[in-house]
């Protein structure tokens, strides 16, 4: 078992909030101020900060493994040494599996029979069981992240060290250079991933005949449809839309409030967001959907309720403002029902799937209408919400690669008839 968890509960806005403590409940305090200073606040999505925490938990570990207080060592004596990351950075890189029997092993404790986990970003086992052999493995791109956000953490806390020691008038130059160099190494440790290699697999999309049969099962109407309140039924066909016609993050439609969606618009303003708040166009069926759940349910529920004060509309059937977990629970009640559904069918699958239409309108249009690629990254930029033309490149990218295959494909037929 973990020796430290990270916990959430919800804020008196109705935001998630996530915190690490110890396993026996005492928070961490250096952890917890970094992660509301330079996330939290700084509006990055409570995911984001939660897989912070776990990362910087998992130093922690690695520290008491070697009985070292990780925080104390950063703050008062002699920073990490060199030598220190590259061990470090071979324990971030294993599963979680695999920590807790280094761990168990370093302080000749058992590991406890519940510690068997498996970094879910790269293997998902299919509900059915018919899913590939199982891969107990971490992917380059997790460990880079985790590496990453455990260097930006110490050198938060060497920043704050070296001002207090400037404050009080001691001499930095022995502790800057030394520090200094170990974050450099431990940086430079990090994975550095390709995105253009990978794009054809990251950048995948659900195929539409998926997204047909999700509708059609999600309809509140649906005979199939697998939840049995009305209430849920709605909340979750107006969440699958609002994600479907918008390609928003999962955190974006998760704090949705009822001001934000305007029936007579068909516009979703999405006001809460690790990168750029924006409004986009929703459906036409999406508002109605909307406004069937509002009227029909949620002005229904108690005035004292959390969501009620809040504004947040999706919730659950007393008013307490639904978790992120909760939304993949949809996605996962989904794969179960429709028979080969796809691993990859998820919240953010939904981003993909509006960047893959975006992809054929493009294609569908007369040459002379067709857009620049520019243009068509700016579109792409526009919608995310992102800030940086990074994302849509590789979108573009893999839009040319697939357009230069039919093409490829379709003069080998040639040549066959």
């Amino acid at each position: 078992m973990l020796p430290f968890q990270v916990r959430n509960f919800g804020g008196r806005s109705g935001e998630e909030i996530f915190v690490l403590t110890r396993r026996a409940g005492e928070p961490y305090f250096y952890p917890n101020v970094f992660a509301t200073a330079d996330y939290r606040n700084a509006g990055k999505s409570p995911n984001t900060t939660a897989r912070v925490l776990r990362s910087i938990g998992m130093a922690i570990m690695w520290a008491e493994s070697k009985a070292i207080d990780f925080d104390r060592r950063l703050v008062e004596e002699n920073f990490i040494s060199v030598s220190d990351v590259d061990d470090l950075v071979h324990f971030l890189g294993l599963t979680a599996a695999e920590q807790v029997a280094r761990y168990a092993e370093r302080l000749k404790v058992a590991p406890s029979a519940r510690s068997k986990v498996v970094n879910l970003e790269t293997y998902r086992p299919h509900p059915r069981g018919n899913s590939a052999a199982e891969v107990n493995i971490v992917s380059s791109m997790e460990v880079g992240a985790r590496i990453r956000w455990v260097a930006k953490y110490a050198e938060w806390l060497l920043n704050r060290r070296l001002h207090n020691m400037e404050v009080i008038g001691q001499q930095t130059a022995p502790l800057r250079v030394n520090a200094e160099a170990a974050i450099r190494r431990l940086r430079s440790l990090a994975p550095s991933v390709s995105g253009f290699v990978d794009d054809d697999r990251t950048l995948e999309a659900p195929e539409f005949e998926i997204i047909r049969q999700i509708e059609e099962l999600l309809r509140p109407d649906s005979q199939s449809n697998p939840f049995c309140s009305p209430f849920i039924k709605a909340r979750n066909y107006l969440i699958w839309r609002l994600l479907r016609d918008t390609g928003a993050r999962r955190h974006e439609v998760h704090g949705a409030r009822s001001s934000d969606i305007h029936y007579a618009e068909r516009r979703f303003a999405i006001v809460k967001s690790k990168t750029l708040p924006r409004t986009v166009l929703i459906q036409a069926k999406t508002a109605e959907a909307f406004d069937n759940y509002v009227m029909d349910f949620w002005t229904r529920l108690p005035h004292g309720s959390a969501s009620r004060k809040s504004g947040h509309i999706f919730c659950d059937e007393n008013g307490k403002h639904l978790s992120l977990r909760a939304i993949n629970r949809i996605f996962e009640t989904v794969r179960e029902r429709i028979d080969k559904t796809p691993q990859k069918i998820s919240p953010h699958a939904m981003r993909r799937f509006w960047n893959h239409l975006l992809s054929q309108k493009i294609d569908s249009l007369p040459e002379e209408q067709r857009i620049s690629a520019q243009e068509e990254a700016t579109y792409r930029m526009r919608i995310m919400g992102w800030s940086s033309d990074t994302q849509a490149k590789r979108y573009n990218r893999r839009h040319i690669r697939e357009a230069g295959d039919r093409i490829a494909q379709s003069m080998m037929d040639d040549l066959e008839k």
